[in-house]
């Protein structure tokens, strides 16, 4: 049952999501899994033709979903270095220069990289000069290394949480990948068409 399992979830990480205004009615949907949860965000916010700005390397279902519902995928490079993985501030803009959406993977897949919080507030701050919303892949969120922290965009200003859809699920943490269980934290405007 969807109401169900909405409850739990409203008190414990939504609200950290939704710096604790979240109501499972109106934030939160039990979706099939990370994979459904992007989809059902893609088709609610996105109309074909949008462009679609992602960090690569990717997981193989960005460029993908986006052909599915007719978007234009556009990829800013992650560069490895003797400091990690680091992207190009102005690649970025580029990118979000007339995007509807940044999907944001972090802990980043494949890489493993974790923004950090400056990072998380240029993206946001980009995102919000060009009117993108956000929607984050935070699936590894509890597997990290060397004392690193997850923090979500949401979590860095209330305009950003009122910009940002969180995607994540039960089963890279749970060790439990074959059930397809997963949450779709959302602003209240955007929930209805993700439902």
């Amino acid at each position: 049952n969807n109401d169900r399992m909405r409850n739990p979830n409203a008190s414990t990480k939504a609200n950290d999501i939704m710096l604790n205004t979240a109501d499972a009615d109106k934030n939160i949907t039990v979706v099939l899994g990370a994979t459904e949860g992007f989809a059902v965000c893609l088709r609610a916010l996105c109309s074909p033709g949008d462009n679609v700005a992602f960090f690569q390397p990717f997981h193989e279902l960005y460029p993908s979903q986006c052909t599915i519902f007719g978007l234009n995928p556009r990829a800013v490079t992650l560069r490895e270095s003797a400091d990690g993985w680091s992207y190009d501030a102005a690649e970025l803009d580029a990118a979000l220069s007339g995007a509807r959406v940044l999907l944001l993977c972090t802990p980043h897949n494949p890489t493993g990289k974790i923004f950090s919080r400056a990072e998380l507030q240029q993206i946001g701050a980009a995102c919000e000069r060009h009117g993108v919303l956000v929607v984050t892949d935070e699936i590894y969120e509890h597997i990290t290394f060397d004392g690193a922290t997850h923090t979500s965009i949401a979590q860095l200003s209330p305009a950003l949480a009122a910009r940002t859809c969180v995607v994540s699920a039960l089963s890279k943490t749970a060790r439990s990948t074959g059930r397809r269980v997963g949450w779709v934290v959302s602003p209240e405007a955007y929930t209805p068409a993700i439902r």
